[in-house]
């Protein structure tokens, strides 16, 4: 005979210390990845600036000025930018 249906136990009972001290590892890990991301774009974003003499990006440009002047926004921020097509956006659950 097979068991009957028993509904798991609500996550109202689950002890919050208990299960923060349990998952705080992973969340202090997953914090650590989002701000180091966090930096490596912004330090991105400081590289490619726009020339306030000629409009260009300063980084893309510098070698090969002026025969190879790439305006900016240049690719590079134009992909910081612009949302990719499997972005997900924030909906709740």
């Amino acid at each position: 005979m097979t068991q009957p249906y028993r509904p798991r136990r609500p996550y109202t009972d689950v002890n919050p210390r208990a299960y923060r001290a349990q998952y705080q590892p992973q969340i202090d890990a997953a914090t650590a990845r989002a701000e180091q991301a966090e930096a490596a774009i912004e330090r991105v974003r400081a590289l490619h600036t726009r020339s306030p003499n000629t409009g260009d990006c300063n980084h893309c440009s510098e070698r090969d000025y002026p025969d190879y002047a790439v305006p900016h926004p240049c690719p590079t921020i134009r992909a910081l930018d612009e949302p990719q097509p499997n972005d997900q956006k924030d909906e709740p659950r």
